[in-house]
């Protein structure tokens, strides 16, 4: 499986996982527990792939990455969102013009 997948998988479970965990605990359902343990460990795995993402570019600044780190640490979805949808724009159309 290439990275883009693995990284898009892990977005789309760590948002659904996060949604699903939250309406269960507001709503005093079972399972909302493992739902949130979920959350969190598909957020870290999405960060560590995020980091690793774009450290290995050239095409950001260090000042740019250290803004990314930031913001996926803490601001938690949001921030990744913002990762997935806009940051990595610069870091895959590199990729695509230099293939």
């Amino acid at each position: 499986m290439s990275s883009t997948t693995q990284l898009r998988n892990s977005f789309l479970l760590y948002a659904i996982s996060f949604f699903v965990g939250v309406i269960f605990k507001i709503m005093h359902l079972p399972y909302a527990s493992l739902f949130l343990t979920l959350t969190f460990f598909s957020a870290v795995y999405f960060i560590a792939m995020a980091i690793k993402e774009f450290s290995q570019s050239d095409k950001m600044d260090t000042s740019e990455k250290v803004m990314w780190v930031v913001a996926l640490l803490f601001l938690g979805l949001l921030g990744a969102a913002l990762y997935y949808f806009s940051g990595r724009k610069k870091i895959t159309s590199a990729a695509s013009t230099e293939s």
